[in-house]
């Protein structure tokens, strides 16, 4: 049984944990993989552009590919 609730306050945990640990240097690859790793399905099911039409679309995709370009910085911040 799927629990959206419990998912959204782990990938928030993980976040806010994470980029903490990003922001003082602390761990910076592992931290940057978890974030990269929590973005995918906020990105997924946050910004569906495929499934919207007009300037919804517009606004969900612009949203997207803003998490995508975050991904990347993230994946290069990890091999770093």
């Amino acid at each position: 049984m799927p629990e959206p609730e419990l998912a959204v306050k782990v990938n928030s945990g993980v976040m806010v944990g994470a980029g903490a640990l990003l922001a003082l240097g602390l761990a910076p690859r592992a931290a940057s993989v978890a974030l990269a790793t929590s973005l995918v399905p906020t990105t997924v099911i946050g910004h569906p552009f495929w499934d919207k039409d007009g300037k919804e679309r517009a606004q969900q995709q612009g949203q997207f590919l803003k998490n995508l370009a975050l991904f990347g910085a993230l994946l290069y911040v990890s091999k770093e």
